[in-house]
């Protein structure tokens, strides 16, 4: 910290000394402030409410933290949030997770793009690259760090996140952005116009192009070499925006995807080791979305929103899924005053999913699944304006195990200058269609003089849900009116986590694979891991002068594994990081001048032998000319030539490559 401190007032007193006056609403927000942005779609209340009050573990990053951390993707983003651990295994997929396991297969994790969920409800999964935004529409992603069942239900239990994008009537006028780099390459626009006083409109279109990563090095399964992982990919998409009237608010938002690129895999022959194959990958994606929001008087909110997504993912060599869904939310919010915030809602999803592609994945061609949703929340100050009690529960019904229940206890004592919260809460994560109906060639085996086994993972119609039993303790507090301190610790108690049972392996009828006799085993998916999560985290902000703001976060998470039942997808009690350090620095060093600092260290994972300890350095420097042009000198991972951040089991993960780009924005 000594030396950056040097460097940066050495920058300072070269370039100039007096403070900047460009600062505009980020740097010259108080720190007080900072805690209290209002968030909407993703609290722990879904209501709006500052996150310095909320009892849960809340994050809130800004558009212009986006903005000046230098990141070409929303999902590098999140490596500034504490408890997050965001690792990069090849070109086009990133693995997020918050407090658990790192792993591709982890589900949990709830992601959505203005409340529009993009974990793959087959999978599991986040499709992470469908997140390809023009950075500057995201007006803030909000992040709850721990279980968000009790509003946002099933599969949330490990988090939630959710990207916001800004009302069209904040994104006027045109935008170019041209980003050329070492490693990719960025082409983005955006127009907004005004159809009438009250409607307003943007159009955007952005295209990526990115090289191949680095080698893949030494792993799970000896595989070394050079992979192929590179990525092109557009989007366009619009959205509109409505206010009718004053007590009226609509949204209608669209966009279509196309991408296609490479994808190193493993393989595993008759009589050699397993290999590397270069699979090619495709994606097809589009979605529409209408919202309502209607406030029927200062107590009493509506709000109403419905959308369709689908996207068509093949992977040549593992297979692929057409997937269509259409979801209905309804929610109503009623604040009493001194007597609390009630608030209750309904839900409808259903989705249709299909093989794609030319390999089979699944033993069921085409599933249909209907998710029926129901929750009611009060908050209640037990003492007025000093302790809030929040009791809740979502109600799910789904076509895998029924009726599931998501009940949370909430507290939360104002101190005076700070918030002391506490929390209980139980969620689930509900089977996949992945786990139910997979049907996946794993390998071919000799197991003997002239003698082959096949082995196949298959799914299971009996699996019960993950269970997540959770306790969160917190203080958030303003040390001084320059400095914001926030700490956090929790346990997960985890039950019957699904992954695959080596020890429950059955005989079956071989399958047609090879063209001479050879026996087969079936190897089922059943609830057989139990875990214990523990750890916590620290953050700290200081406005060390009007000009220039430091953050230092730090996390911890333990895994013990209680019952492993046989080795699974999450790779044990070392699949995640113990530990992890983050620091940033914002400094705006002239009027027209600015720079950022982001230095990273990610503990190994020892349960993959080629992720080791790492630190990363980020550095952006920015020029702003004139109020409506900025050039942006952006050097990433700068400690290293290129290093393995994550491997997986059958995806081979590639090195991450030192990426140096130049980035022009233009807005008019």
């Amino acid at each position: 910290m000594l030396l950056f401190r040097n460097v940066l007032l050495a920058l300072a007193l070269v370039l100039g000394s007096a403070a900047p006056a460009w600062a505009e609403d980020y740097m010259d927000l108080p720190l007080e402030e900072l805690g209290r942005v209002e968030i909407y779609t993703t609290t722990i209340l879904a209501s709006e409410k500052p996150t310095d009050e909320i009892a849960a573990a809340v994050t809130v990053l800004t558009g212009e933290d986006i903005k000046r951390s230098g990141v070409r993707t929303a999902v590098d983003a999140l490596r500034m949030v504490p408890g997050l651990h965001v690792g990069k295994t090849n070109a086009n997929t990133w693995i997020v997770t918050s407090r658990g396991y790192s792993s591709i297969y982890v589900r949990g994790l709830l992601v959505m793009l203005d409340g529009r969920s993009l974990a793959s409800s087959q999978t599991g999964n986040v499709d992470w690259d469908r997140v390809d935004l023009v950075l500057d529409d995201i007006d803030r992603i909000d992040i709850i760090r721990g279980t968000g069942g009790a509003v946002w239900g099933a599969n949330s239990f490990n988090g939630v996140i959710n990207v916001v994008t800004k009302s069209s009537k904040d994104t006027q006028g045109g935008l170019v952005k041209l980003g050329l780099g070492t490693e990719d390459n960025l082409y983005a626009a955006r127009y907004g116009g005004e159809i009438s006083e009250n409607t307003h409109y943007r159009v955007y279109a952005k295209g990526v192009d990115r090289e191949k990563g680095g080698d893949i090095q030494e792993n799970v399964y000896g595989i070394v070499g050079e992979g192929g992982d590179e990525w092109q990919s557009g989007i366009v998409g619009f959205r509109v925006d409505l206010e009718p009237s004053a007590a009226d608010k609509l949204t209608l938002q669209g966009e279509y995807q196309d991408g296609d690129g490479e994808l190193p895999t493993s393989t595993i022959s008759l009589l050699a080791p397993p290999s590397l194959h270069i699979s090619d990958v495709d994606l097809e994606a589009g979605s529409l979305m209408a919202t309502w929001d209607r406030e029927f008087s200062k107590n009493t909110k509506l709000h109403l929103q419905g959308y369709w997504d689908h996207v068509e993912r093949t992977n040549q060599g593992v297979g692929g899924l057409k997937v269509d869904t259409y979801d209905l939310d309804f929610r109503v919010d009623r604040d009493y005053g001194r007597y609390g915030l009630f608030q209750w809602g309904l839900g409808w999803r259903q989705i249709t999913g299909r093989e794609a592609g030319d390999v089979d994945l699944t033993s069921v061609r085409r599933r249909e699944t209907d998710l029926y949703q129901a929750f009611a929340q009060y908050e209640v100050p037990l003492v007025e304006d000093l302790m809030f009690l929040t009791l809740g529960s979502k109600y799910e019904h789904n076509d895998y195990t029924g009726s599931e229940f998501q009940p949370t206890v909430r507290l939360a004592v104002d101190t005076g200058d700070g918030t002391l919260w506490a929390a209980a809460s139980r969620s689930v994560r509900t089977p996949l269609r992945i786990e139910t109906d997979l049907n996946k060639l794993l390998a071919v085996v000799p197991c003997g003089l002239g003698c082959f086994e096949t082995w196949t993972a298959v799914g299971s119609e009996s699996l019960k849900s993950e269970e997540l039993k959770s306790a969160e303790l917190g203080y958030k507090h303003h040390l001084t009116s320059k400095l914001y301190a926030e700490v956090a610790a929790f346990y997960n108690d985890f039950e019957d986590i699904i992954e695959i049972d080596v020890n429950s392996a059955y005989p079956t009828l071989p399958p047609p694979v090879l063209p001479f006799p050879h026996t087969a085993l079936n190897i089922p998916m059943n609830n057989i891991v139990s875990s214990n999560i523990w750890g916590g985290e620290a953050n700290l902000e200081w406005q060390a002068y009007d000009w220039w703001k430091l953050g230092a976060n730090y996390s911890y998470a333990k895994i013990r594994i209680k019952d492993a039942g046989s080795v699974g997808f999450t790779g044990g009690s070392g699949s995640a990081p113990r530990h992890q350090v983050k620091f940033i620095s914002s400094a705006d060093l002239r009027d027209d001048l600015s720079l950022d600092v982001m230095l990273y260290y990610i503990d190994e994972i020892k349960s993959m032998p080629s992720v080791s300890s790492r630190y990363d350095l980020d550095l952006r420097l920015a020029w702003r000319p004139t109020d409506h042009l900025e050039f942006a000198l952006v050097g990433q991972n700068l400690f290293y030539h290129e290093k393995q951040q994550m491997e997986q089991f059958l995806f081979l993960g590639t090195a991450t490559k030192r990426n140096g780009y130049l980035q022009l924005t233009w807005d008019f």
